[in-house]
């Protein structure tokens, strides 16, 4: 993985899939807890006043992993996550290449797909009418009159009072009269005539903003995980599903807003160049990594295959820094780590039990699973443990095959969607399963596609769950590039929920999670000995 800075959205955030993964910003597993709900709300408040959208998020989140029944929290992650993207887009220099390159006309095309896209693929229509669709795109373009970079960007030198005029014309805007994408098509022209009259400067590439301003609003107020994707973040979202990234093979995480290794990949430059997790990154080509927001440190952590990037970074213990220089490269992603768990004490363990982590499910992911699983057998394992802790889900039919090597065949989940692919019963056939005891570990981050298999594997009693309960996001997500003519000048996309799944029994883990069979602390390793010891019990109750 090049550099993933992974927020829970991408989800989960957001390798999500990656966000823009940003495929993933902030991998809980790796964030402080703050003890109180009270200290959680204050950091969301303060964070909001200061426009620290990357923070407010991170205190939000905190908030729903005590309570995620908190509406109020809620509905503040996704107000904050879409200022985040917001501000995150118009500082992106290719975005920003991209909105220079199109007429006005081509702008109204790009909206005019995303409202025709939404109402196709995504999972709840009651979010997805056309007038809903247009007042986020409102709210959208509201959010930019208060963003330091799209007024200096796209409106230099116009007078405070004209965009608060302006501003003051949105806020009474009318949509309940928009029922058609060619309805919205004529209010976005409307609202840039309104942009004039409110005095601001009337040139063709405002009104090409505006125009994206309001495609962006349909999709980043669905949810938490559908999200507007532009031209620089289509690739990398792209290549999250593909498991290939030009980079140097590590994840990041904040940890007491300092920016830690996460994980390194293995066969990686940074495993090369002796990085390891929890080394703090202080500097990138001698930036300090503090004043650089979260994506554009990803950024400077990818390029072109051959380049070199500086990295000073401090490993935990040591009093100096040290830098080191890595040649970016095409990465594989490792998906999966194996090991066998022996006791110590014995010269020859009777009882091997296997431990198999699955960090995510990508296109790689059921070939690693079964070379895995290939080894442990040959080396007489009785038992084995699969870890799914910090787990973000990732591809669906990945998940599937991972299950058809677990246990017999049968349906996974209940999937309710608008495309037929996702719609009904995810089924998986098995042909040789391994019949070894299983134990799966799974924690607040296991998500998505990790809570699928973890539901099936318990509610099928083919294997005992234990850890916490798992983050209950329950959804898929789907790529759907905007990269066809007319559109070709701006080669972006959405990420869009395009399904919800509930248990094999049909019981909903969306806002619930999957439950474990027994409750254990999953902050470090110990839990790993607790499901040893429980496969263990298994095994020698089977000999009575």
């Amino acid at each position: 993985m090049s550099a993933t800075l992974r927020p829970p959205c991408f989800p989960r955030p957001l390798l999500a899939l990656l966000l823009p993964a940003a495929l993933l910003l902030f991998p809980a597993a790796a964030r402080a807890q703050t003890p109180y709900i009270d200290d959680c709300r204050a950091r969301a408040v303060a964070a909001e006043k200061r426009g620290d959208w990357a923070e407010a998020c991170r205190a939000y989140d905190d908030l729903l992993r005590k309570d995620r029944t908190q509406a109020d929290a809620r509905e503040g992650y996704q107000r904050c996550l879409r200022r985040y993207h917001l501000a995150t887009r118009h500082r992106d220099p290719d975005y920003r290449a991209a909105v220079a390159r199109l007429r006005p006309s081509e702008a109204l095309d790009v909206y005019a797909q995303v409202l025709t896209v939404i109402p196709a693929v995504y999972v709840d229509g009651r979010k997805t009418e056309i007038p809903t669709l247009f007042q986020s795109g409102l709210q959208e373009l509201r959010f930019a009159l208060e963003d330091e970079a799209f007024l200096r960007q796209y409106l230099p030198g116009a007078s405070p009072g004209a965009v608060a005029a302006f501003a003051a014309r949105l806020d009474g805007w009318r949509y309940d009269q928009v029922r058609t994408p060619k309805d919205a098509r004529e209010q976005v022209q409307a609202v840039c005539r309104a942009a004039r009259d409110s005095g601001l400067p009337y040139q063709p590439l405002l009104q090409v903003v505006i125009g994206l301003e309001f495609a962006c609003g349909a999709c980043n107020a669905l949810d938490e995980y559908s999200v507007f994707l532009t031209p620089g973040h289509l690739p990398e979202a792209d290549s999250a599903f593909r498991g290939r990234f030009v980079g140097v093979g590590i994840e990041l995480a904040y940890v007491e807003q300092r920016v830690e290794v996460y994980r390194v990949c293995p066969h990686s430059p940074a495993e090369e160049g002796g990085l390891l997790p929890h080394d703090r990154l202080l500097r990138v080509d001698r930036l300090p990594v503090e004043s650089l927001p979260p994506d554009y440190l990803a950024e400077r952590l990818r390029g072109e295959p051959g380049s070199v990037v500086e990295l000073e970074v401090q490993s935990p213990g040591q009093m100096e820094p040290r830098c080191v220089r890595l040649v970016r490269r095409f990465t594989p992603v490792t998906t999966v780590e194996w090991r066998v768990l022996r006791d110590e004490r014995l010269a020859v363990d009777p009882e091997p039990i296997g431990y198999l982590r699955v960090y995510s499910f990508q296109s790689t992911t059921y070939q690693e699973v079964k070379e895995a699983l290939a080894q442990l057998q040959t080396q007489g394992v009785k038992g084995i443990i699969i870890d799914l802790r910090g787990n973000p889900g990732g591809l669906v039919a990945e998940t599937l095959q991972v299950c058809e090597l677990l246990m017999p065949s049968g349906v996974a989940a209940h999937s309710v969607s608008p495309l037929k692919k996702y719609n009904g019963e995810l089924k998986f056939q098995s042909v040789n399963p391994i019949t070894h005891p299983l134990a799966v570990l799974v924690d607040g981050d296991t998500a998505s596609a990790a809570e699928l298999m973890a539901g099936a594997l318990k509610e099928t009693g083919r294997a005992r769950v234990l850890g916490q309960t798992t983050y209950g996001k329950a959804s898929i997500q789907a790529l759907v590039p905007l990269d066809q003519a007319p559109l070709t000048k701006m080669p972006g996309g959405l990420r869009l929920t395009v399904a919800r799944f509930y248990s094999p029994r049909k019981q909903p883990y969306s806002g619930q999670g999957v439950t474990p069979d027994d409750v254990l602390d999953t902050e470090d390793d110990r839990c790993i000995d607790a499901a040893r010891a429980h496969l263990l019990y298994v095994l020698r109750m089977s000999l009575r």
